[in-house]
């Protein structure tokens, strides 16, 4: 038979009976492992560490891209090697205020730009794209850190400034720019110490060439790559091409 409460020896009361104790102290433990759990989640949450961000797409070669969904193409493979070389992280980051630098990517598409984003160290990324199937089709993990916004760029700038969104370290953009939206862009969405990459129309208003060009905060250009050749910015009323026929996505 169960035994009932036992005296202690001081008569100040009583003790539970051992099988009575032994509950308690499984739920004591169990009680501070889930503390010590939420603990380090909201730890690795602020520190942008934790679980992975994941985008399935596969690097292309060089010179190669292909469609991912049926409004989003992956930029050819030399894209991702300007990205990386143009946007590693300043050294003094590890003694700011915020040790995790701020990214966002606009036309991110299937993840790919972002993942790169990943890759160098930015751990808190808003990715923005006014189409979200290849998103959802690709990226296989999302940490709470990386957002996605089913948003054109405009609308995103927009919603930037009416809620004051603070300002970003780096910012890539992965469609064909004029140079003066870059240079808006990059005053606007940019701490004083950050750098924009976009691809801009050698010309204004003529979509079939670009060159990859790094602004800085004042939307100064401090670098020029190569030419390439992207999809054009469809909120442009210039905007020539295949795509700009398709500029009217049903976002909902």
């Amino acid at each position: 038979a169960p035994r009932g409460p036992v005296v202690n020896r001081r008569g100040l009361g009583t003790t539970p009976p051992p099988s009575r104790r032994r509950r308690s102290c499984l739920k004591g433990g169990v009680a501070m492992f889930v503390i010590q759990s939420v603990r380090r989640a909201l730890a690795s949450e602020r520190n942008g560490k934790g679980e992975e961000f994941r985008s399935l797409a596969k690097m292309p070669e060089a010179n190669q891209n292909f469609a991912v969904s049926q409004d989003t193409f992956v930029s050819p493979g030399k894209c991702y090697e300007v990205i990386k070389s143009s946007l590693t992280l300043p050294p003094a980051t590890a003694g700011s205020e915020d040790p995790y630098p701020r990214a966002l990517d606009l036309g991110a598409g299937a993840g790919m730009s972002t993942q790169i984003l990943w890759n160098l160290g930015y751990k808190n990324i808003i990715a923005v794209d006014q189409s979200r199937e290849a998103w959802d089709n690709y990226v296989d993990s999302q940490p709470k850190s990386v957002s996605f916004l089913h948003l054109t760029d405009n609308e995103f700038l927009d919603q930037f400034q009416k809620e004051s969104i603070a300002p970003f370290d780096a910012v890539v953009v992965n469609f064909a720019i004029n140079p003066t939206k870059a240079q808006r862009l990059a005053q606007a969405l940019l701490k004083p110490n950050g750098r924009l990459l976009a691809p801009v129309n050698d010309i204004p208003d003529y979509w079939f060439g670009q060159s990859y060009i790094l602004y800085d905060s004042n939307g100064h250009s401090i670098n020029k790559k190569e030419e390439f050749l992207f999809q054009p910015d469809v909120t442009e009323g210039t905007c020539q091409g295949y795509w700009c026929a398709r500029k009217l996505i049903d976002r909902e």
